[in-house]
């Protein structure tokens, strides 16, 4: 979600997803970010969807790590998942 604007930008001051820089991370901005997220699970007929991959991205990240505790941080496949499921998460980074 760190992709809507284009950094440096004048809208990417407002762009309350994008939180790859420690200047742009406000309060204000994680807020709206989980009231964003949260409130697209009310949508009738989207919103279980959206919460089940939303759930489905946090458990690959999730399997991701406890797998390189396991197998060792140096597993290339393992490391990958972990990355894209960073980078597919609303929740930030």
């Amino acid at each position: 979600m760190n992709v809507l604007t284009t950094d440096g930008s004048f809208w990417n001051r407002y762009d309350f997803f994008d939180s790859d820089d420690i200047n742009q991370k406000s309060v204000g901005g994680s807020i709206l970010k989980n009231l964003a997220l949260v409130g697209t699970m009310f949508i009738p007929y989207v919103g279980p969807w959206i919460a089940g991959l939303s759930i489905a991205t946090q458990l690959a990240g999730l399997g991701a790590t406890l797998g390189k505790m396991i197998a060792g941080s140096d597993n290339p496949t393992l490391s990958e998942i972990e990355g894209w499921s960073k980078s597919v998460s609303r929740q930030g980074a």
